[in-house]
């Protein structure tokens, strides 16, 4: 979605979290978004994804003027509806 000029993207984003020693990571994800514009992070529950990534989200909303959206696929039962269930939340 792109919006008109006078547009203010008003993003979906839960409060950011604080972050400890996964600087590494941070930096490393930054240098893949040069390159492509998702990321997806896998592991184990309670890893820290989402912190990471919420973490990421609010420290690069300058680069991406149209907005950043926080799509939460963690209620998502089965996989093949992963695909329908982002579409559905992204473009409501």
């Amino acid at each position: 979605m792109i919006l008109p000029d006078n547009a203010i993207a008003i993003p979906n984003l839960p409060p950011a979290p604080r972050l400890f020693g996964r600087q590494r990571h941070v930096y490393a994800i930054q240098a893949l978004l040069n390159e492509t514009r998702l990321v997806t992070s896998t592991g184990a529950g309670g890893s820290g994804k989402n912190h990471l990534a919420l973490h990421l989200t609010h420290s690069l909303m300058a680069r991406f003027p149209d907005g950043v959206w926080w799509c939460e696929l963690g209620p998502v039962a089965r996989q093949r509806h992963q695909r329908r269930l982002s579409s559905d939340q992204l473009w409501s």
